[in-house]
């Protein structure tokens, strides 16, 4: 039981930090390409589905989950640029997408 107490305090913990993340984005949008700033959008749509189907049950994936977020955090930290890394980001997106279709298909099987 400990490790799923630590799990849904590291949970509430990252979504706390994602809520105030997305409160700083949407006063100040760090992406200035609408169509970089959808993609964005649809992806943490996406994360976040897969943290409520994580946290119900499918733990089995949470380090799959975990690699795929690192290159989350990479996308964070790349939207401050993108205007100079445009390739890099359009790049990481796609994996991220790619890793979330993988584990989506993994996750509702």
């Amino acid at each position: 039981m400990p490790q799923s107490t630590d799990i849904l305090a590291r949970l509430k913990d990252e979504l706390k930090l994602q809520a105030w993340l997305a409160k700083a984005e949407f006063k100040h949008p760090s992406l200035k390409h609408e169509t970089a700033r959808e993609e964005v959008s649809m992806l943490a749509q996406a994360r976040d589905e897969l943290r409520v189907q994580l946290h119900l049950g499918k733990l089995d994936a949470q380090d799959e989950f975990d690699r795929i977020d690192e290159k989350w955090k990479v996308v964070q930290r790349l939207s401050d640029a993108a205007d100079e890394v445009g390739e890099a980001l359009d790049q990481i997106v796609e994996d991220i997408r790619n890793g979330y279709d993988t584990l989506r298909s993994k996750v509702t099987e």
